[in-house]
């Protein structure tokens, strides 16, 4: 499925699944974070990337988004956390 709005939960998880799903993500440094490493993906910061998931309706600190960046390790289990939620 393609997504218009780049800061969806449908874009992001098509760009999770071009990541490799054994890779592994830094979640303290915001810069190397699955949302950082997105953000970066679509030519933005992290914290524009924030803003547009919340304008979205899909903020960073509700679930399932809140794990995606904390409880979860690899991009692989972020995308089967986000696909369970579609």
């Amino acid at each position: 499925m393609l997504a218009s709005n780049p800061y969806s939960a449908h874009a992001l998880a098509n760009w999770l699944k071009t990541k490799d799903p054994n890779e592994r993500y830094d979640w303290v440094d915001c810069t190397k974070c699955l949302y950082g490493q997105y953000a970066k993906s679509i030519g933005t910061t992290y914290y524009r990337a924030m803003a547009g998931f919340w304008e979205a309706g899909h903020p960073a600190g509700v679930e399932p988004f809140d794990s995606l960046a904390i409880s979860c390790r690899t991009f692989g289990e972020a995308l089967g956390k986000l696909q369970a939620y579609l």
